[in-house]
């Protein structure tokens, strides 16, 4: 019932987020992870379906997140907390593009341009050490933003 339950929560979030409804999302995505009490299906050990299920709602968890930290932004609440939470996320998640993206945009928005950079050149060895791949588009494209000094804040978060 939680998990079912934090699927129309997410999904109900992220609507409001598309329309520009950012203090009706981020309760709402806020409530979607209030229902995580611990990894989903742990006491079925290593039972074959709860592992997929719970590595899906781990992906959705963490989707959540992203949608959270983006309403956040967007909607121009504490930036401070927010690189301080993102910065932990992103840490823990080196090779999720969204967290750094979204933790390079918040650091732009407290002058922390050199610390943005930074950032993206942690997430390029990760992503080139782990999956041999470059960094995504809109990664790149907000890492030219800032050496350009173009503003990256809501512009950017309003895509």
């Amino acid at each position: 019932m939680d998990a079912r339950r934090f699927e129309c929560l997410l999904r109900e979030g992220r609507q409001l987020l598309r329309k520009g409804r950012f203090p009706e999302a981020s309760r709402i995505l806020r409530a979607s992870l209030d229902l995580w009490r611990g990894a989903p299906y742990a006491d079925l050990g290593d039972y074959e379906p709860a592992v997929c299920e719970a590595a899906r709602l781990e992906e959705l968890r963490l989707a959540t997140l992203e949608s959270l930290w983006e309403v956040e932004l967007a909607w121009g609440q504490d930036y401070v907390t927010a690189v301080a939470e993102l910065a932990a996320l992103s840490a823990k998640f080196p090779t999720r593009e969204r967290l750094g993206w979204l933790l390079m945009v918040a650091l732009c928005e407290v002058d922390r341009q050199a610390e943005a950079v930074a950032v993206y050149n942690r997430i390029r060895r990760a992503v080139a050490q782990e999956l041999g791949v470059d960094p995504g588009r809109e990664l790149r494209a907000l890492f030219a933003r800032i050496l350009r000094d173009e503003s990256v804040g809501q512009a950017c978060l309003q895509r």
